[in-house]
This record gives C-alpha cells, structure tokens and sequence, in this order.
C-alpha cells in the first residue's frame, strides 16, 4: 500500500515559501469583469422580457475567483503585467492556510503550462520542491479521489500543439477536479470551452495614483503631475506602474511610451538590482545578448513557424549566445557564453524556468521586449526581412506572436516614415493589427498613423472597433462623431473604446451616451465616465441623479464612486433614498469607495432598509468607512434575518475595531449559523479585547472544526491569562490540528 501524501509538510512548505517573497504590488488594486444575465427585478424596463439582458460586474479578484470556481472551472484573463501569476500564487497561499486547517479542503497546486512537461509531472515536481516524493499512481489516485486544486497558468504559453492536445485531454479526463486557468489573450490558445470567464481590469485612474503615492510617498505629486493624462497610456497594469515608480525613483525621469520605460527599466537595473560585480565586458554586451536570446527564443521551431518559445535549455542558450559572440569577434566565445549566461540568470532579468535545466525571462514581456529591440535593430541595419515589404510581412507581420515585439519596436522607433511604413503593411495583412501598431508609435507620428485607420472605407461597426484598437488620444475624434450613429451598437462600442483610451476629451459626448434611449449604451457610457475617473465628469453626472429613469440613475452612482471625491457626495446621498433599491445599493457601494464620514449618516439610514441587498451593502460600506459612529447601525445588521447581512455587517464591525460591537458581537456565538459563529470569532479577534474571552471559550468546544479554529485564533491574538484555560483544552483535543494550534 502507497504511503499517504504528507499534505502539512506541503502546505508548510509553500506558505514559507510565498511568505519569503516580496510583493510585486497589492492585490486589493486588482478587479475582474464578468458578465452576468440581470435579474429581473433590476432589469431595463425596455428590454423584452425574453430577451437576456447582461451587465459586467466589477469584483476583487480573489474573491471574484472564489466565487464562480463553485460553479465549474474559471479562465482568467487578462493583459501581460496585469497580475495573472501574481493572483494565482496568492490564492495558492490563501487555499494553503485554509487546507491547513481542514483536511477537507483540497490541495492547491500551481502548474506552469509554458513548461514542455506533462501536468502530471509538474504536479510532483511541486510536491518535489516540499521534498516530498509522489508517483504518478500517487498523482492519478489523487485527482480521482477529488483532493486537488489545480492552477493552471499560461494557457496562451504552451509550447506546441501536441502539449495543447495533452492538455485537452487531461482536462476531459479529470473533468470533476477543479481548475483555475490564466490567459493573457482568448486568441492565443482559445477559452478551452471555459464559460466562466474572467477578465482582470486595468487599474483606474484613483487606483493608478493611490499606487503611485503608496510606492513613492515622497516623489508621487511630481510623477503624476508630469504625467497628467498618460499615465493610463505608458503604465495601466501593476507591472507597469511598479516598473514606472522604480524608473522615476532612481532617474527622476519620465519614460514617454512603454518602450522607454523597458528600456530605462533596463538601463537601470543593476542599480535596482544593488550594483552587482560584473565584468565591464559583460556590461556593455548584455543587452544585445538579452536581444538575440529573446529574438531567437521568439522564433523558435521552423518547422512550427507560429509558435515561440517561452523557455528553452541552458545548452541551447549558450549555443545561441557563443554562435553571436564569435561573430562579434569576441575571444574565448564559448567560456564567455557560459560565464556571461551564468551573470544573466544571478544579475539580470533571466531566470531557471520550472524545470531546472531550462532559462526564461523574468516575465513574457521581457522577453517580447528585447525581441523587438532585436527587430528595430534589423530596420535600421536595413536587413532583407525588414526592408523588403514582402518580406516584413511574410515573416512578422504574418504571425501573432510577433505582435508585442513589434508594438515594443514601433515605440522606440525615431523615423517617422519607417514607422508609418510599417502600419501601413501591418494594415494589408490585417485591419486590427494595423491599428493596434498605429496607437504604438512615437506619439508624434499618431497622427498620421491612425489617419491611416480613421481614413479607411468600411462599416461604422468595424470603424468604430479599429479606432477602439488603436487605444490613442489621436483616435478621440473619429470616435465622436460615431456619438450620435443611428444604430445603437455603434453607439455603445464608441462608448467602450471612449473608455479604454481613457482622456478627458471624450467626456462631453459620453455624457450625451448616459441619456441615450437604448440601456446598454447608457451603462457604457456611465461606465466609461467612471474608467477614465476625471472629476471634470462629477458635474454632469451629478445632474443624472435625479434622471427619470433608475437605469441612468444606477449608472450614475457607479460612475461617481469609481470617479470618487467628496464632491460627489451630496448626489449618492439623495440617491440613498432612491425608490428603487438597485439604486440605492449602488450608491451605499458609491459612498463605501469614497469614504468620507460625511456618508455616515445617510448609510446608516439603509441600515433598515427592506432590501436585504440594500443592507448588506450599507454594512459593507460603513465597514469601509469606518468611526464608532457606525457602530449602533451595524449592531442592529448583526441580529438582521439575513445571515449575508449578518456576516458583513460582522466584517464592517471587526474592521471599526471598536469595544462598543463586542455585546453585539458575543450574540452572534449561539447562532446556528456556523459561518456567523466563525466570523463572530474573527472579529472578536480583530477587536484583541478580553470581553470577548468568554465567548469565545465556548466556541473552542463547537460543533464545527473551523469555527474552532477561529476561536483559537481570537484567543491567541487577545492573549492574557484568562485566555489560558480556553487554549489549554485544545492541547488535549481529538484534532491535532487543533493541539498543534
């Protein structure tokens, strides 16, 4: 019989391990979208009745994961440097702690899908790192009985066709196992017949400047100042935005397109990095070295000319590495590419991929960066691949994976004709490329790059998706006058690409798309307004707070809460009191964000509200908001007939902190939600009282096993000796879990 898996010395493992790492930013900042059919009762009172209606709901991710993974697998979208990886290593942290504490959670398990190994051998690699061995009967044996979790990441990165058959396959066979994916692109590997599908936002603009003052408390004013509107442009994703602080820290100055801030970034990294002792040699080749690996790695297998390659081995790298120093003339070639490869991995932005013996970049982006300096560089040495049209075309411009490389090459590209030369191909290969490339030129040469784009004869919908491709300030004006378009679906994807760009001059026609007859241009456009988070819009929108219909209404507090600003306050107040409760909601929601203690007393006015949504979102928000003056509203939602009010109005009073909830709180003990009773015993915790020892002695002996762990929890946090006799009886418990604890 098989030794059973030591599954704590795992977890244990894993947690040390995510523990002993820096974060790369803060997860709260990061949300998703998914699109959800509207109840009926909140429904456009001109959409037919069976006719579905949809909405995008905006959710931290995290919890967004958790919540649709209970009804099947979820795919994780979104751009490069948006967090994908990030969110996966934090959930595995978060399913560790839980598993730890209840053997009958399942075991998480992070597979990197960019390896050329089949999952089954990344699973026991992962229980390897935890010095654990596990065979591959131990492997089936456990996705059969239903104990993992798995984390799937980088579907877009699978390196053949082959490994994306296997995977397919795997994924048929072990169809009950639950499964988390990643993706940065639905056109690179497809959604996998995934339906739940959710896309990680781009940081708003109040996001992307608390980012900003949180990593440069004292430079943040003059970065953002110096920004103003672009901020969105050069640096929306985390990985973006971290890099573009760290630039402005050491250098003071201000990167004006992504591929400058790469190459700063790059300029600047052994100084990030501590001033690591190097060879001056070694110095003033490793970009170009970084440049021939990422360009030949991008190429890959001609024999499958659509795939790159995301990892390659150590011998491949340094073949590739000594084939381009002997050309260079550099002596000892071969004992360079070794050392120099070995200075690459220790001091700059390569890494040991999952399986030891191969290299990657540190991110994709890295690696699609140096690619498109390698491409820049056969532009202005006038090779045959990017001189000759056909050529240019045929080889990269033909295939996807040469996308970013040429987005990065375009941005540092200084001749405006050469550039213009390469929209134009990209265009006649195909319309959205060639958009997309003409938003990524010098911003002196947009205009005459998506003069290309806005002057092309084709429908209003394919215009109106072009220009939205293009993503630039200079596309402004082609989209406004698609405003006022007699169809409706032009008029909502003007309102969509109106919002991506992100520029205050698109708020005076998205006002006028907040009043537009049909509903879902309406919420478009509100949510537009809210994305590009200009106070300049909280006037107008303002004047929509007492629009006839609740549909603009809604859309109106969700746009003044994204905006934020105490401005906007007095108009979520009056919305608090609005007739319809979908509303009211979504202003408590509005106000939370804000949080201003003006917004108080309206919120506690929900507090009674006949809308159990409507109440859990007041707590929600009073939580957010904070003051003991919330306090007395909030006792009141703890007793609520509902127990998702209970549980937030619970939260709201542990993150108050304050003495005054504990009667309220020690109420909750008895109740037979064990939830209620787990989450009572947090908050109590938090609140680190003696008070609440009592209680919480008599949630140790509960009926629950996690409730009894919280209690213990609350216990130790509060500490003192009357918490002693409590903690003693769990050294004698059945759990050893729990004598452990």
């Amino acid at each position: 019989m098989a030794t059973p898996v030591d599954f704590p010395k795992y977890l244990q493992s894993l947690i040390k391990s995510y523990e002993s790492q820096p974060d790369l930013y803060t997860l709260t900042d990061l949300q998703v979208e998914v699109r959800v059919e509207i109840s009926p009762e909140d429904r456009s009172p001109q959409t037919p009745k069976n006719q579905p209606e949809t909405k995008i709901v905006r959710l931290e991710v995290l919890a967004g994961i958790r919540k649709y993974l209970r009804d099947g697998n979820v795919l994780l979208v979104g751009k490069p440097g948006s967090g994908k990886s990030t969110v996966l290593q934090r959930f595995r942290w978060v399913l560790a702690l839980e598993a730890l504490k209840d053997c009958d959670r399942p075991i998480p398990i992070l597979v990197q899908l960019r390896s050329d190994r089949s999952i089954e051998d990344a699973i026991r690699a992962e229980f390897r790192q935890a010095k654990l061995r596990v065979s591959p009967e131990d492997v089936d044996d456990l996705l059969l009985d239903g104990k993992l979790l798995l984390l799937l990441d980088g579907v877009n990165e699978m390196p053949s066709p082959q490994r994306r058959q296997e995977f397919q396959l795997f994924r048929d066979e072990n169809s009950d196992t639950p499964m988390i994916f990643t993706t940065r692109d639905l056109a690179l590997g497809g959604s996998f017949g995934i339906e739940k599908q959710l896309e990680m936002c781009a940081l708003t603009k109040p996001q992307m400047e608390e980012f900003v003052h949180k990593h440069l408390p004292q430079h943040g004013n003059s970065l953002l100042r110096q920004l103003r509107d672009r901020l969105r442009e050069i640096a929306e994703t985390p990985l973006l935005l971290k890099m573009m602080c760290e630039v402005f820290e050491k250098t003071g100055e201000i990167p004006q397109s992504k591929g400058e801030l790469f190459q700063k970034f790059d300029r600047q990294y052994d100084e990030f990095k501590g001033g690591a002792s190097v060879s001056d040699d070694f110095r003033r080749f490793k970009s170009e070295l970084l440049q021939q690996l990422a360009f030949v790695m991008l190429q890959g297998d001609l024999q499958q000319p659509t795939e790159g390659l995301v990892a390659i081995s150590r011998d491949r790298a340094e073949e590739i590495l000594e084939r381009w120093l002997h050309h260079r003339g550099v002596l000892d070639a071969p004992i360079k590419a070794k050392e120099w490869l070995e200075d690459l991995l220790k001091h700059h932005l390569l890494q040991v991929a999952a399986k030891r013996e191969e290299i990657e970049f540190h991110h994709q982006l890295f690696q699609e960066y140096y690619a498109g300096r390698a491409l820049r560089k056969l532009l202005l040495e006038k090779h045959d691949d990017a001189t000759d049209d056909e050529r240019l075309q045929h080889f990269y411009l033909n295939y996807f994976k040469w996308t970013e490389p040429l987005a990065f090459m375009l941005s540092l590209l200084a001749d405006e004709d050469r550039a213009v030369r390469v929209v134009r191909l990209a265009g006649e290969v195909d319309v959205m490329l060639g958009a997309r490339l003409a938003g990524e030129v010098q911003r002196v040469f947009q205009k005459r790059t998506v003069g290309l784009v806005d002057g092309l004869d084709v429908p209003g919908w394919l215009k109106v998706a072009l220009l939205g491709e293009v993503r630039s300030d200079e596309a402004i004006p082609g989209l406004l006058k698609f405003v006022e378009d007699s169809d409706a679906y032009v008029r909502k994807k003007a309102a969509d690409a109106l919002g991506n760009i992100g520029d205050y001059r698109a708020i005076p026609g998205l006002l006028k798309l907040v009043e537009d007859s049909d509903s879902s241009v309406r919420w478009r456009a509100a949510d537009a307004l809210g994305k590009i988070g200009d106070y300049r819009a909280i006037p107008e929108l303002l004047k929509l707070v007492e629009h006839s219909d609740f549909y603009v209404r809604r859309r109106a507090a969700d746009a003044l809460g994204k905006i934020g600003g105490a401005q906007a306050i007095p108009g979520l107040l009056k919305l608090v009191e609005d007739s319809d409760s979908s509303v009211r909601w979504r202003a408590a929601d509005a106000l939370g964000k804000i949080g201003d203690y003006q917004a108080i007393p309206g919120l506690l006015k929900l507090v009674e509200d006949s809308h159990r949504y409507v109440r859990k979102r007041a707590a929600y928000a009073l939580g957010k908001i904070g003051g003991a003056q919330a306090i007395p509203g909030l006792l009141k939602l703890v007793e609520d007939s509902d127990p998702y009010v209970r549980k937030k109005a619970a939260y709201a009073l542990g993150k108050i902190g304050d003495a005054q909830a504990i009667p309220g709180l020690l109420k909750l003990i008895k109740h037979s939600d064990s939830d209620v009773r787990k989450k009572a015993a947090d908050v109590l915790g938090n609140i680190g009282d003696a008070q609440a020892i009592p209680g919480l002695l008599k949630l140790i002996e509960d009926s629950d096993s996690d409730v009894r762990w919280r209690a213990a929890d609350a216990l130790c946090n509060i500490g003192g000796d009357r918490a002693i006799p409590g903690l003693l009886k769990l050294v004698e418990h059945s759990d050893p879990y729990m004598r452990k604890e």
